[in-house]
């Protein structure tokens, strides 16, 4: 009995004196449960706070949403990494137009984009104040650290590894270098047999410099070929925003001169309709290139040259188009009309074959930007008029296999009509005679 009271006092002893002391006020006496769980919340409080300290709201992407996700994380980069040169949305939409027309201009995006795409895809991390900070691109904050964890954020499109080891001998002070997803194995390869190289020659300090590089090595959470297609559709997007209006102005003018050359090649192109048909042309392009204008007032802008807005253009055109189209075949006749349906589907066709042609013209065009428009509206007005006899004439094909009456009774008006103006100039003739 007196051993095992012994090892009871024992272990009473040892755990008393393994409890943290508390201080206690003389003639108080507080509740070692309660003590023990008021240093446990303490320590969770301050540990939640340290874990949930963000990076600055400014250092995170700044998207207004209104375009797609690319375009705008490019967009707030350049205004970032350009403070001088890029002040305003504007300038940063100029600058990378300007910049994709050369290889080197299109390097600097790739790597503005693989930034953007990094900070957008992991929210602790967030851009560095100051644009110019060496070796710094991100910053983020750690658990129990008074200074941030910095990172350097790479992209070299070929993924060649000695680019990548290059860079990080240079960025040596960065505690973490982020590069695409599928170029993070073969530079940890590469680094970890010059270690293993340097360790085996004997070189322990420079063996020790390879693997901490070897360390610091991590994924952005995107591949090289995810960044090269968000800069593509960045590009793609501006460029057909930019020159919005020249695709409209190259799809109206296929409807000015489409249905002049389909009347000239059916023998059937009167010359005293100059003035209509002039005055017909003029209101269309108006009316394409008006509303591609409004447009610009409407979310900044941001439906010019996207497939909405090249849709509510080309309905813009449409409605003109089919308005003039009821008026020359007669209003309430227009619906018995083969021809009317003919011209509509033609003026269809014609605009969605005017305003894809200029579309991949501006995107695919080298040069200056006079260039690049004059292109756009040639090839919109070649294509859509293509486009206006090539659906005319399925139309007509149409016709001809499914009411083939209705083209026999054109065919009768027709003559009916020719015979009533021979007749009204035989009379005239007459009574000229006379």
């Amino acid at each position: 009995m007196r051993p095992f009271l012994v090892l009871v006092i024992l272990i009473i002893t040892t755990v008393g004196r393994a409890q943290t002391t508390v201080y206690q006020p003389f003639g108080s006496w507080l509740d070692p449960e309660k003590a023990a769980f008021s240093r446990w919340e303490a320590t969770r409080q301050s540990q939640t706070a340290a874990q949930a300290r963000a990076v600055a709201s400014s250092a995170r992407p700044q998207l207004a949403g209104l375009r797609p996700l690319e375009v705008e994380l490019l967009e707030d980069a350049m205004l970032r990494k350009r403070p001088s040169a890029v002040t305003t949305t504007s300038r940063a939409r100029q600058h990378i137009i300007r910049m994709s027309k050369n290889p080197i201009g299109r390097n600097y995006l790739n790597g503005a984009m693989n930034e953007a795409l990094f900070v957008e895809r992991n929210p602790e991390w967030g851009y560095v104040k100051n644009p110019n900070a060496p070796q710094h691109d991100v910053y983020r904050w750690l658990p129990g650290r008074a200074a941030p964890e910095m990172g350097q954020v790479k992209f070299h499109a070929d993924g060649n590894p000695s680019k990548y080891v290059a860079d990080m001998r240079r960025d040596f002070r960065a505690h973490r270098i982020f590069i695409p997803d599928d170029h993070v194995e073969a530079a940890k390869a590469y680094l970890r047999a010059d270690a293993e190289r340097l360790t085996a020659a004997g070189d322990k300090i420079n063996a020790k410099a390879m693997w901490r590089d070897y360390a610091r090595v991590r994924g952005t959470g995107a591949t090289s070929e995810e960044v090269l297609a968000a800069r593509r559709t960045a590009e793609k997007f501006e460029i057909r925003q930019r020159y919005a209006t020249y695709m409209s102005f190259g799809a109206s003018l296929a409807l000015a001169v489409g249905p002049t050359i389909w009347d000239w090649a059916n023998g059937n192109l009167p010359a005293n309709q100059a003035v209509y048909r002039t005055t017909r042309a003029l209101s269309l392009l108006g009316v394409g290139v008006g509303t591609n204008l409004a447009l610009v007032t409407i979310k900044d802008g941001a439906l010019r040259g996207t497939l909405r807005g090249n849709l509510i253009v080309g309905t813009a055109i449409a409605i003109t188009e089919t308005a003039w189209l009821l008026h020359e075949h007669g209003w309430s006749h227009a619906l018995t009309n083969p021809e009317f349906y003919e011209s509509v589907a033609g003026s269809i066709t014609g605009l969605a074959f005017g305003l894809a042609a200029s579309g991949a013209t501006v995107v695919w065009m080298p040069g200056p930007g006079w260039v690049v428009g004059g292109a756009a509206i040639v090839t919109g007005a070649v294509a859509g008029t293509v486009g206006y006899l090539g659906g005319r004439s399925a139309t007509h094909m149409l016709f001809e296999i499914l009411a083939p009456e209705m083209l026999q009774q054109r065919q009768r008006d027709r003559i009916d009509e020719v015979n009533e103006m021979l007749a009204s100039r035989t009379q005239k003739l007459r009574l000229l005679a006379n």
